[in-house]
Protein backbone atom coordinates (compact mmCIF):
# COMPACT_ATOMS: atom_id res chain seq x y z
CA UNK A 1 0.00 0.00 0.00
CA UNK A 2 1.75 3.05 -1.43
CA UNK A 3 -1.08 5.66 -0.36
CA UNK A 4 -4.55 5.50 1.55
CA UNK A 5 -6.67 5.26 -1.28
CA UNK A 6 -5.54 1.80 -2.66
CA UNK A 7 -7.08 -0.02 0.31
CA UNK A 8 -8.77 2.57 2.53
CA UNK A 9 -12.50 3.98 1.67
CA UNK A 10 -12.98 7.91 0.75
CA UNK A 11 -14.57 8.43 3.86
CA UNK A 12 -11.42 7.20 6.09
CA UNK A 13 -8.81 9.11 3.48
CA UNK A 14 -10.81 12.19 4.22
CA UNK A 15 -10.41 12.22 7.84
CA UNK A 16 -6.78 11.57 8.02
CA UNK A 17 -6.38 14.24 5.09
CA UNK A 18 -7.88 16.68 8.13
CA UNK A 19 -5.38 15.31 10.04
CA UNK A 20 -2.57 16.62 8.00
CA UNK A 21 -2.07 13.03 7.12
CA UNK A 22 -1.79 12.51 3.51
CA UNK A 23 0.53 9.52 3.36
CA UNK A 24 1.34 6.41 4.90
CA UNK A 25 4.02 5.66 7.16
CA UNK A 26 6.02 2.23 6.56
CA UNK A 27 4.40 -0.03 9.18
CA UNK A 28 1.36 1.49 7.87
CA UNK A 29 2.34 0.25 4.57
CA UNK A 30 3.07 -3.06 5.67
CA UNK A 31 0.15 -3.73 8.79
CA UNK A 32 -2.84 -2.32 6.78
CA UNK A 33 -3.07 -4.55 3.83
CA UNK A 34 -3.12 -7.97 6.20
CA UNK A 35 -5.08 -6.51 8.96
CA UNK A 36 -7.99 -6.09 6.30
CA UNK A 37 -7.86 -9.57 5.52
CA UNK A 38 -8.36 -10.17 8.92
CA UNK A 39 -5.13 -12.62 10.05
CA UNK A 40 -4.41 -12.88 13.10
CA UNK A 41 -0.81 -10.08 13.76
CA UNK A 42 1.74 -8.85 15.61
CA UNK A 43 3.95 -6.35 14.79
CA UNK A 44 6.39 -4.02 15.74
CA UNK A 45 8.07 -0.60 14.91
CA UNK A 46 9.75 1.94 16.93
CA UNK A 47 7.51 5.18 18.60
CA UNK A 48 6.24 7.39 17.19
CA UNK A 49 6.06 5.69 13.35
CA UNK A 50 1.69 5.88 13.57
CA UNK A 51 0.85 1.99 15.02
CA UNK A 52 -1.92 3.30 16.34
CA UNK A 53 -3.65 4.22 13.10
CA UNK A 54 -1.59 1.10 12.02
CA UNK A 55 -4.55 -1.53 13.68
CA UNK A 56 -7.43 1.36 13.61
CA UNK A 57 -7.84 1.60 9.59
CA UNK A 58 -8.32 -1.52 9.05
CA UNK A 59 -11.05 -1.51 11.87
CA UNK A 60 -12.60 1.20 10.47
CA UNK A 61 -12.37 0.35 6.92
CA UNK A 62 -14.00 -3.06 7.75
CA UNK A 63 -16.26 -2.15 9.82
CA UNK A 64 -20.05 -2.85 9.05
CA UNK A 65 -21.44 0.52 10.01
CA UNK A 66 -25.48 -0.50 9.10
CA UNK A 67 -25.15 -2.76 12.02
CA UNK A 68 -25.42 -1.62 15.56
CA UNK A 69 -23.00 -3.74 17.12
CA UNK A 70 -19.81 -3.75 18.92
CA UNK A 71 -17.22 -5.37 16.71
CA UNK A 72 -13.71 -4.24 18.06
CA UNK A 73 -11.99 -4.17 21.45
CA UNK A 74 -9.24 -2.25 22.18
CA UNK A 75 -6.92 -3.17 25.40
CA UNK A 76 -4.20 -1.18 26.69
CA UNK A 77 -1.98 -1.40 30.44
CA UNK A 78 -2.49 2.21 30.88
CA UNK A 79 -5.77 4.18 31.43
CA UNK A 80 -3.92 7.38 29.92
CA UNK A 81 -2.93 5.60 26.55
CA UNK A 82 -6.84 4.01 26.47
CA UNK A 83 -7.92 7.34 26.16
CA UNK A 84 -5.32 8.32 23.43
CA UNK A 85 -6.17 5.69 21.29
CA UNK A 86 -9.82 6.60 21.98
CA UNK A 87 -9.70 9.91 21.00
CA UNK A 88 -7.68 8.64 17.74
CA UNK A 89 -10.45 6.09 17.02
CA UNK A 90 -13.15 9.11 17.22
CA UNK A 91 -10.84 11.01 14.36
CA UNK A 92 -11.27 8.68 11.67
CA UNK A 93 -15.30 8.31 12.43
CA UNK A 94 -15.06 5.45 14.73
CA UNK A 95 -17.78 5.55 17.05
CA UNK A 96 -16.24 4.56 20.18
CA UNK A 97 -16.46 4.31 23.86
CA UNK A 98 -13.88 5.06 26.15
CA UNK A 99 -14.30 1.96 29.14
CA UNK A 100 -11.27 2.14 32.12
CA UNK A 101 -11.09 1.35 35.69
CA UNK A 102 -11.26 4.23 37.85
CA UNK A 103 -14.23 5.98 36.46
CA UNK A 104 -17.73 5.30 36.91
CA UNK A 105 -19.18 1.63 35.63
CA UNK A 106 -22.64 2.65 35.68
CA UNK A 107 -21.98 5.74 33.09
CA UNK A 108 -19.93 3.58 30.80
CA UNK A 109 -22.69 1.04 30.82
CA UNK A 110 -25.18 3.58 29.93
CA UNK A 111 -22.39 4.58 27.14
CA UNK A 112 -22.20 1.40 25.67
CA UNK A 113 -26.24 1.47 24.66
CA UNK A 114 -25.26 3.95 22.31
CA UNK A 115 -23.69 0.58 20.32
CA UNK A 116 -20.48 1.85 19.53
CA UNK A 117 -18.28 0.42 17.07
CA UNK A 118 -15.53 -0.15 18.87
CA UNK A 119 -14.74 -0.71 22.69
CA UNK A 120 -11.22 0.65 23.82
CA UNK A 121 -10.38 0.38 27.49
CA UNK A 122 -8.40 -1.72 30.46
CA UNK A 123 -8.78 -5.45 30.06
CA UNK A 124 -10.14 -5.75 34.37
CA UNK A 125 -13.21 -3.06 33.28
CA UNK A 126 -14.17 -4.86 29.81
CA UNK A 127 -14.18 -8.11 31.61
CA UNK A 128 -16.41 -6.93 33.99
CA UNK A 129 -18.61 -5.41 31.82
CA UNK A 130 -18.76 -8.19 29.94
CA UNK A 131 -19.52 -10.43 33.21
CA UNK A 132 -22.93 -7.76 34.00
CA UNK A 133 -23.80 -8.23 30.54
CA UNK A 134 -23.79 -4.94 29.14
CA UNK A 135 -20.95 -5.54 27.04
CA UNK A 136 -21.94 -8.14 24.16
CA UNK A 137 -19.08 -10.37 23.52
CA UNK A 138 -20.65 -12.57 21.28
CA UNK A 139 -20.37 -9.06 18.03
CA UNK A 140 -16.49 -8.42 18.69
CA UNK A 141 -15.11 -9.75 15.89
CA UNK A 142 -11.48 -7.87 16.63
CA UNK A 143 -9.44 -7.78 19.62
CA UNK A 144 -6.38 -5.43 19.45
CA UNK A 145 -3.42 -5.59 22.50
CA UNK A 146 -1.48 -2.08 22.05
CA UNK A 147 1.25 -2.60 23.79
CA UNK A 148 1.14 -6.48 23.89
CA UNK A 149 4.22 -7.10 25.28
CA UNK A 150 3.56 -5.41 28.46
CA UNK A 151 -0.16 -6.72 28.39
CA UNK A 152 1.07 -10.52 28.49
CA UNK A 153 3.83 -9.54 31.43
CA UNK A 154 3.73 -11.19 34.80
CA UNK A 155 1.21 -8.43 35.68
CA UNK A 156 -1.10 -8.25 33.13
CA UNK A 157 -1.25 -11.75 31.65
CA UNK A 158 -3.97 -12.68 33.84
CA UNK A 159 -6.65 -10.28 32.87
CA UNK A 160 -5.56 -10.69 29.18
CA UNK A 161 -6.42 -14.08 29.25
CA UNK A 162 -9.02 -14.00 31.18
CA UNK A 163 -10.82 -11.48 28.10
CA UNK A 164 -9.46 -13.77 26.04
CA UNK A 165 -11.84 -16.55 27.18
CA UNK A 166 -14.42 -14.39 27.40
CA UNK A 167 -14.29 -13.73 23.72
CA UNK A 168 -15.33 -15.92 20.65
CA UNK A 169 -12.96 -18.74 19.13
CA UNK A 170 -12.70 -17.11 16.09
CA UNK A 171 -11.96 -13.54 17.20
CA UNK A 172 -9.05 -12.17 14.98
CA UNK A 173 -6.17 -10.73 17.25
CA UNK A 174 -3.89 -8.18 16.51
CA UNK A 175 -0.98 -7.00 18.82
CA UNK A 176 1.02 -4.08 18.71
CA UNK A 177 3.90 -2.76 20.19
CA UNK A 178 7.65 -0.73 19.88
CA UNK A 179 9.67 -3.74 21.30
CA UNK A 180 7.01 -6.88 20.54
CA UNK A 181 9.64 -9.56 19.04
CA UNK A 182 9.78 -13.54 18.81
CA UNK A 183 9.18 -13.99 22.09
CA UNK A 184 6.26 -11.88 22.11
CA UNK A 185 4.72 -13.76 19.08
CA UNK A 186 5.19 -17.06 20.98
CA UNK A 187 3.69 -16.36 24.32
CA UNK A 188 0.84 -15.14 22.56
CA UNK A 189 0.39 -18.23 19.96
CA UNK A 190 0.82 -20.46 23.51
CA UNK A 191 -1.67 -18.00 25.18
CA UNK A 192 -4.44 -17.81 22.51
CA UNK A 193 -3.30 -21.02 20.36
CA UNK A 194 -3.90 -19.73 16.94
CA UNK A 195 -0.89 -18.72 14.26
CA UNK A 196 0.31 -15.25 14.12
CA UNK A 197 1.59 -13.10 10.99
CA UNK A 198 4.24 -11.34 12.11
CA UNK A 199 5.65 -8.05 11.35
CA UNK A 200 8.73 -7.11 13.10
CA UNK A 201 11.54 -4.27 12.53
CA UNK A 202 15.08 -6.06 11.67
CA UNK A 203 15.65 -4.87 15.17
CA UNK A 204 14.41 -3.21 17.85
CA UNK A 205 15.86 0.45 17.02
CA UNK A 206 15.48 4.34 17.74
CA UNK A 207 15.55 7.00 15.48
CA UNK A 208 18.17 8.46 14.64
CA UNK A 209 17.03 11.80 15.15
CA UNK A 210 17.72 11.28 18.64
CA UNK A 211 20.99 12.67 20.65
CA UNK A 212 22.26 10.49 23.26
CA UNK A 213 24.32 11.77 26.07
CA UNK A 214 25.53 10.49 29.49
CA UNK A 215 26.05 12.21 32.90
CA UNK A 216 28.42 10.40 35.40
CA UNK A 217 28.49 11.03 39.45
CA UNK A 218 27.63 9.91 42.75
CA UNK A 219 24.08 8.14 43.12
CA UNK A 220 23.62 11.03 46.52
CA UNK A 221 24.63 13.60 43.78
CA UNK A 222 22.12 12.50 40.97
CA UNK A 223 19.51 15.01 41.98
CA UNK A 224 22.12 18.00 42.03
CA UNK A 225 23.55 17.29 38.74
CA UNK A 226 19.97 17.22 37.06
CA UNK A 227 19.08 20.32 38.47
CA UNK A 228 22.93 21.76 37.55
CA UNK A 229 22.39 20.39 33.90
CA UNK A 230 18.86 21.88 33.42
CA UNK A 231 19.78 25.51 34.59
CA UNK A 232 23.53 25.21 32.72
CA UNK A 233 21.76 23.95 29.37
CA UNK A 234 18.51 26.39 29.50
CA UNK A 235 16.13 22.97 29.45
CA UNK A 236 13.04 24.54 28.53
CA UNK A 237 10.65 20.89 28.53
CA UNK A 238 11.75 17.31 29.97
CA UNK A 239 10.49 14.28 30.93
CA UNK A 240 12.48 13.19 33.92
CA UNK A 241 12.13 9.37 34.78
CA UNK A 242 12.30 7.72 38.30
CA UNK A 243 12.53 3.89 39.09
CA UNK A 244 10.76 4.03 42.17
CA UNK A 245 7.52 5.75 42.12
CA UNK A 246 7.95 6.41 45.60
CA UNK A 247 10.26 8.89 44.99
CA UNK A 248 8.60 10.51 41.85
CA UNK A 249 6.86 13.33 44.37
CA UNK A 250 9.93 13.75 46.26
CA UNK A 251 11.61 14.57 42.58
CA UNK A 252 8.55 16.66 41.80
CA UNK A 253 8.92 18.81 45.13
CA UNK A 254 12.74 19.35 44.67
CA UNK A 255 12.18 20.63 41.02
CA UNK A 256 9.71 23.41 42.34
CA UNK A 257 11.74 24.48 44.88
CA UNK A 258 14.12 25.52 42.82
CA UNK A 259 11.42 27.33 40.99
CA UNK A 260 11.86 24.31 37.82
CA UNK A 261 7.88 24.19 37.23
CA UNK A 262 6.87 20.44 37.46
CA UNK A 263 4.02 17.95 37.76
CA UNK A 264 4.13 13.87 38.81
CA UNK A 265 2.41 11.37 37.24
CA UNK A 266 2.44 8.77 39.43
CA UNK A 267 0.34 5.42 39.42
CA UNK A 268 -1.07 6.19 43.32
CA UNK A 269 -2.72 9.75 41.80
CA UNK A 270 -6.42 9.62 40.77
CA UNK A 271 -7.23 9.48 37.59
CA UNK A 272 -7.59 13.25 37.42
CA UNK A 273 -4.88 14.03 38.89
CA UNK A 274 -2.89 12.37 35.79
CA UNK A 275 -5.15 13.71 33.48
CA UNK A 276 -4.33 16.90 34.69
CA UNK A 277 -0.70 16.74 35.11
CA UNK A 278 -0.80 15.26 31.46
CA UNK A 279 -2.60 17.93 30.11
CA UNK A 280 -0.64 20.67 32.18
CA UNK A 281 2.74 19.79 30.84
CA UNK A 282 1.46 19.16 26.71
CA UNK A 283 -0.26 22.19 27.32
CA UNK A 284 2.62 24.00 28.39
CA UNK A 285 1.75 24.84 32.01
CA UNK A 286 4.49 23.03 33.36
CA UNK A 287 7.91 22.28 32.35
CA UNK A 288 8.79 19.06 33.49
CA UNK A 289 7.04 16.23 33.83
CA UNK A 290 8.36 13.42 37.35
CA UNK A 291 7.58 10.37 36.07
CA UNK A 292 8.17 5.93 36.37
CA UNK A 293 8.38 3.88 33.49
CA UNK A 294 3.94 3.66 33.03
CA UNK A 295 4.42 7.64 31.04
CA UNK A 296 7.12 5.98 28.52
CA UNK A 297 4.56 3.09 27.11
CA UNK A 298 2.23 4.58 24.36
CA UNK A 299 1.48 7.93 25.50
CA UNK A 300 1.68 10.35 22.61
CA UNK A 301 4.12 12.69 24.24
CA UNK A 302 6.64 14.56 22.16
CA UNK A 303 9.08 16.47 24.01
CA UNK A 304 12.61 17.45 23.08
CA UNK A 305 14.25 16.17 26.35
CA UNK A 306 14.14 12.91 28.12
CA UNK A 307 15.84 12.93 31.51
CA UNK A 308 16.38 9.52 32.60
CA UNK A 309 18.01 10.47 36.53
CA UNK A 310 17.40 6.72 37.40
CA UNK A 311 18.94 4.74 34.82
CA UNK A 312 16.28 2.33 32.88
CA UNK A 313 16.89 -0.90 34.61
CA UNK A 314 16.47 -3.16 31.01
CA UNK A 315 16.87 -1.93 27.36
CA UNK A 316 13.39 -1.80 26.53
CA UNK A 317 13.08 0.79 29.38
CA UNK A 318 15.60 2.67 27.64
CA UNK A 319 13.82 2.30 24.14
CA UNK A 320 10.41 3.85 25.07
CA UNK A 321 11.62 6.53 27.57
CA UNK A 322 14.20 7.60 24.02
CA UNK A 323 10.72 7.44 22.20
CA UNK A 324 9.00 10.15 24.46
CA UNK A 325 11.48 12.53 22.08
CA UNK A 326 12.27 12.93 18.36
CA UNK A 327 8.85 11.10 16.97
CA UNK A 328 8.10 11.40 13.69
CA UNK A 329 11.21 12.73 12.32
CA UNK A 330 11.52 15.47 14.58
CA UNK A 331 15.28 15.80 16.80
CA UNK A 332 15.12 14.76 20.26
CA UNK A 333 17.56 14.26 23.13
CA UNK A 334 18.16 11.84 26.02
CA UNK A 335 20.46 12.14 28.85
CA UNK A 336 21.20 9.58 31.40
CA UNK A 337 22.66 9.89 34.87
CA UNK A 338 24.51 7.12 35.79
CA UNK A 339 27.14 5.82 38.65
CA UNK A 340 30.54 4.13 37.94
CA UNK A 341 28.94 0.64 38.58
CA UNK A 342 25.88 1.57 35.93
CA UNK A 343 28.49 2.59 33.13
CA UNK A 344 28.88 -0.44 31.51
CA UNK A 345 25.08 -0.66 30.90
CA UNK A 346 24.68 1.85 29.39
CA UNK A 347 27.83 0.70 26.80
CA UNK A 348 25.53 -2.18 26.75
CA UNK A 349 22.63 -0.57 25.37
CA UNK A 350 25.00 1.47 23.48
CA UNK A 351 25.88 -1.30 21.20
CA UNK A 352 21.92 -3.20 21.39
CA UNK A 353 20.58 0.30 20.19
CA UNK A 354 23.83 0.76 17.76
CA UNK A 355 23.89 4.54 19.39
CA UNK A 356 26.50 6.85 19.98
CA UNK A 357 25.92 8.13 23.49
CA UNK A 358 28.34 10.83 24.19
CA UNK A 359 29.54 12.13 27.18
CA UNK A 360 28.02 15.79 28.44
Amino acid sequence: MNNFSELLPEFLVAALAEQGITAPTEIQQRTVPVLIEKHNAVFSSETGTGKTLAYLLPVAATANFASKTIEAIVITPTRELAAQVFEQAKLIGLTTALVIGGANIIRQAEKLKEKPKIIVGTAGRVCELIQMKKLPAHTVNTLILDEADKLIDSVNIAQTAALIKKLQRDVCIIAASASAGEKTAQALETLTHKTFTKIFESKKSIPSTISHFVVLCEQREKFAAVRKFIFKNDIKKALVFVNNPYFINKITEKLNFHNLEAKAFSGDMSKNERRNAIAAFREGKTRFLVASDAVSRGLHINVPTVINLDFPSEPDSYLHRAGRCGRMGEKGTVVTFVTMLELPLLKKYEKTFNIDIKGF
